[in-house]
């Protein structure tokens, strides 16, 4: 007996290439249903969802990637343009497991430099971009 994904997960697997899902989809959408089956509860059937998109999303480009370069002419395969990101982005998470100290202090770093660049936006916003919060404001000055 075959039990079909739900709607939802057919529509998100059209991200992926023909030949990918023709060889893959059944199995991909019988998969979920046993997890879903599985699922011991609502917050454990969210998770799974969760986890099910973000692997649509993250292999989908690869796929592409896989798929247009199996269709060029030639001797030898070039690598795209997406699958030099992908190796570019795995290479730079693998360093940064390896390094956890680094990963820490530059993390936090970003995060003081985001936040002091926000806090002091949102002062120069407040005090001199915006107008002020009484009515003909422009004509309010300051004699000494």
């Amino acid at each position: 007996m075959s039990v079909k994904a739900p709607l939802a997960y057919r529509l998100l697997l059209l991200l992926l290439p023909p030949r990918f899902r023709r060889d893959f989809g059944a199995e991909l959408e019988a998969v979920l249903v046993e997890r879903l089956r599985d699922a011991p509860g609502a917050a454990a059937r969210a998770w799974i969802w969760l986890i099910a998109v973000v692997d649509v999303f993250t292999s989908a480009p690869a796929e592409w990637a896989h798929a247009l370069g199996h269709q060029r002419t030639g001797n030898a395969p070039r690598s795209t343009a997406m699958e030099t990101v992908i190796q570019d982005a795995t290479y730079a998470l693998r360093s940064l497991a390896r390094r956890p100290g680094f990963t820490a202090i530059a993390v936090i770093t970003l995060a003081v430099g985001i936040g002091a660049s926000v806090a002091i936006f949102s002062v120069v916003n407040a005090v001199l971009l915006q107008p002020l919060p009484y009515p003909d404001a422009e004509r309010i000055v300051s004699v000494e």
